[in-house]
């Protein structure tokens, strides 16, 4: 399980916990993300993406010991980014 609520309070006072994965790209994310409008302000959208790059991460590392062919995610509500369709 991944608390992205504490994921985002780690990125806002710089906590360790909060490191980027090493293939997290922001200017790929940007330019792929859609779930924004342009006129969205800058910021908001790199701390988006970054913080849900580092629970994304978080969740993919914690799914990784079990071997699937489907992912559903039905319930939660979440918009995955463009960084989850990465890996």
């Amino acid at each position: 399980m991944v608390d992205y609520p504490a994921v985002m309070r780690a990125f806002r006072q710089g906590l360790e916990e909060a490191q980027l994965p090493e293939d997290f790209r922001l200017d790929d994310m940007r330019a792929k993300q859609t779930i924004f409008p342009p006129s969205t302000d800058p910021q908001k959208v790199d701390a988006f993406l970054t913080t849900r790059a580092v629970a994304e991460a978080l969740l993919r590392k914690a799914m990784q010991p079990f071997p699937f062919d489907l992912l559903v995610l039905a319930g939660f509500m979440r918009n995955l980014t463009p960084y989850s369709s990465t890996g």
